[in-house]
């Protein structure tokens, strides 16, 4: 996919995938029993990726001059990077929390908050394509 974004749309996206590489990797500092399972470990990476491309493709959608739909973030590049970076951390810490006696429902969780977030960064790209 071809985009048109000015480069500092590009640092951006670059940026908040540095934050919640962090994120996550501060996250597993102080829990090392976090995700146990190499399941467990997968999704989590698998929950950082969604949001990413979340963030990224409302970046760049927002930038070919479509609108937020979601009334509580806006436009705001920082509500957007909160937001998200927010979600992430509830799933992951949630999903410690009941792990150890809810391995499958904390599967489960981590799967459908991908496939939410992978869903509105793919709806994201059917925009701007659209738009084009």
């Amino acid at each position: 996919m071809t985009h048109n974004l000015p480069p500092r749309h590009l640092l951006r996206a670059a940026l908040i995938c540095f934050a919640l590489a962090l994120g996550v990797a501060a996250v597993g500092m102080f829990c090392a029993g976090c995700a146990s399972s190499t399941l467990g470990k997968s999704l989590n990476v698998t929950v950082v990726a969604s949001a990413t491309a979340d963030i990224v493709s409302t970046r760049q959608g927002l930038a070919a001059g479509a609108v937020e739909m979601n009334p509580l973030v806006g436009s705001s590049f920082t509500k957007q990077v909160l937001f998200k970076a927010a979600g992430v951390g509830v799933i992951l810490a949630g999903t410690q929390a009941i792990e150890k006696d809810h391995k499958v429902l904390a599967h489960i969780l981590r799967a459908t908050a991908s496939a939410v977030w992978f869903g509105a960064a793919i709806h994201n790209v059917r925009v701007i394509r659209e738009m084009r």
